[in-house]
């Protein structure tokens, strides 16, 4: 086990994060009526292959993918369809979704699994059910057998990372499931071997999670490379593949050639989960946490269910929210309401107050550099968010505008509160060449 140096540029020790929930995942009530989003991805909204008053089974497909960047849609729960509707997702974007009111037997939750003979199966079909089961990357919604093909079209990989580093400091999913599930992802690592063949593997922790990463060291199984591990000192956003292998170039491990896969051990999971036991993407481990929870507590959440009802769950607010964000307190999503549902993508709900938040009203630039130094992409804000102010979007791409991964660390850092990471993301709507 070896320690990495740090990404070079920019980044953020950030302090007042949620504590860990002493507790291990526990199952969250299933949703009385579960509204499921048929865009739950990086590409168009899948296609509704149901309508009101039919009767679904759990894991039946409700929405077709249409087309590459799109992934199916499963029924979380059986019941039947009361209808289908428009419905505002974390960030306002909207978007169809189906309703399903929960009745009748479920064919999967407390039945025996039965697991398929997958080391006999071609890698081709191996990404073809990881396809069918409709499964997708949180970090950026691309669906993951879009990711896999890419080494199909374009060459062999010849590393994969495990990214167990969190964006969130103190947030325990990825080394919950390293710890609970540690088969599952040993599995799930060696099917992405038998798709991608790579020469090599790493796996990249935090450096707080030190007994845990040496549980890893050498870890291998019975297909692909054994498992080298590396810890990184926490900084904001070290989880974002960009910085990670921005770190392991630093320490000669890659070249700006390498070829490299970014998985999440949650998702090397899913992966067994789906091509071991047949199981589509049906639900999601989220950190209900932020300074107005009650019992910050980590939830197994089936897909549809509201974030209203895990915060009920976990006693509720001590203290009026000021900001319910989805997926980060810096880079996350804002939540106009409580009837939000849980998606493929969501990862955490966080309820967060005025002194996390950092509300102050917004000033003019005072010209510090303070988001130049925390860029982690090299970029000038300041020379952005003039151009944006100025409405001269088409010149922003130019200035970096597509390299921004939107982390938020600018709009952090900036003490006149102007808020740069909103700016820049409306922007992409606006620029002609924006690709985000």
């Amino acid at each position: 086990m070896k320690r990495l140096r740090n990404f070079r540029t920019g980044g953020l020790a950030i302090a007042g994060a949620p504590d860990r929930p002493s507790e291990e995942a526990r199952n969250a009530y299933l949703p009385a009526i579960a509204t499921v989003p048929l865009r739950q991805h990086l590409g168009p909204t899948a296609r509704c292959v149901v309508r009101a008053g039919d009767r679904v089974e759990e894991g039946q497909v409700i929405g077709r993918a249409e087309g590459r960047g799109s992934a199916d849609v499963h029924s979380p729960v059986p019941g039947v369809v009361r209808r289908v509707s428009q419905v505002r997702l974390a960030g306002g974007l909207e978007c169809e979704a189906v309703e399903i009111a929960l009745s009748g037997a479920f064919t999967r939750l407390g039945k025996p699994k039965r697991l398929s003979p997958w080391r006999s199966m071609p890698r081709h079909e191996i990404v073809r059910t990881i396809r069918e089961r409709g499964l997708v990357r949180a970090s950026d919604g691309k669906p993951l057998a879009d990711a896999l093909s890419v080494f199909e079209d374009e060459g062999p990989c010849e590393l994969i990372v495990v990214t167990a580093v969190t964006g969130e400091p103190k947030n325990p999913i990825e080394a919950l499931t390293l710890s609970r599930r540690r088969e599952a992802v040993i599995e799930g690592f060696e099917m992405l071997c038998r798709v991608l063949s790579p020469l090599s593997a790493f796996a990249v922790f935090d450096v707080e999670d030190l007994e845990l990463a040496g549980s890893w060291d050498g870890a291998k199984g019975a297909e692909g490379p054994p498992i080298q591990v590396f810890t990184l000192p926490r900084r904001y956003p070290q989880h974002l593949p960009g910085q990670l292998g921005a770190a392991l170039a630093e320490a000669k491990l890659t070249t700006e050639a390498t070829r490299t896969f970014f998985i999440e051990p949650t998702l090397l999971a899913e992966v067994y989960d789906a091509v071991a036991e047949g199981k589509p993407s049906l639900e999601r481990c989220v950190l209900v946490a932020g300074g107005a929870v009650k019992i910050p507590s980590v939830l197994k959440v089936r897909i549809g269910t509201s974030i209203g009802a895990l915060f009920e769950e976990c006693g509720g607010f001590k203290t009026p929210p000021q900001r319910v964000v989805m997926n980060g307190a810096l880079d996350g999503l804002a939540c106009a309401d409580l009837d939000i549902p849980v998606t493929k993508t969501t990862g955490m709900v966080l309820a967060l107050t005025a002194e996390e938040t950092r509300t102050r009203p917004e000033r003019a630039c005072i010209r510090c550099g303070a988001c130049v130094d925390a860029c982690p992409e090299g970029l000038d804000p300041m020379r952005l968010y003039k151009l944006y102010g100025s409405r001269r979007f088409s010149l922003m791409p130019s200035e970096g505008l597509d390299d921004c991964t939107l982390c938020g660390a600018c709009a952090y850092a900036c003490p006149s509160r102007i808020p740069l990471a909103q700016s820049f993301s409306i922007a992409r709507t606006r620029s002609p060449e924006g690709s985000r």
